[in-house]
């Protein structure tokens, strides 16, 4: 079992859930993983650059 705490938006801890490892999958995806760090990573970006 794993323990997940649960945060508002304050980040104040509010909860804690116990989650089933096996309900989770199991083996790492690692191109989705990638793919969501790619992702995360591009919304981060500003983007604030101009062109004449």
């Amino acid at each position: 079992m794993i323990d997940l705490t649960v945060y508002n938006r304050k980040g104040e801890e509010i909860d804690s859930l116990k989650v089933d490892e096996s309900a989770l999958g199991g083996s790492v995806r690692y191109p989705l993983l990638k793919q969501a760090i790619v992702m995360y990573h591009a919304n981060k970006r500003v983007g604030t650059a101009t062109t004449k």
